[in-house]
């Protein structure tokens, strides 16, 4: 929802030209080349049933059935690994979070 709430006000692009210049810095300086497909949402799958272990849940909630959930998420991350993961918030500072990311 933090993250969400940084766009309640903007017209256009999520990202503002400045963000994309950081998010290409910090993709670089993570050593990502390039990004995957739906790379947020297969983390936010993983981490998400790591932290609430009910994969009925998380399954309905990234709207395909259970199987699937196991068959690609499961134990891919910690239940730490996903509590950090969802403790990431934006920053007021695009600056600070950029360096908090990297």
């Amino acid at each position: 929802m933090a993250w969400l709430m940084r766009t309640l006000h903007r017209k256009g692009p999520i990202r503002t030209p400045r963000e994309r210049v950081y998010t290409l810095a910090a993709r670089k300086a993570a050593g990502i080349e390039t990004w995957p497909p739906d790379a947020l949402r297969h983390t936010w799958a993983s981490c998400r049933l790591a932290l609430t272990g009910d994969a009925a849940r998380t399954a309905a909630e990234a709207g395909h059935d259970q199987s699937v959930l196991h068959r690609h998420y499961r134990a891919l991350t910690s239940r730490a690994e996903a509590e950090a993961w969802f403790g990431i918030l934006p920053s007021s500072d695009v600056d600070t979070a950029v360096r908090l990311a990297v």
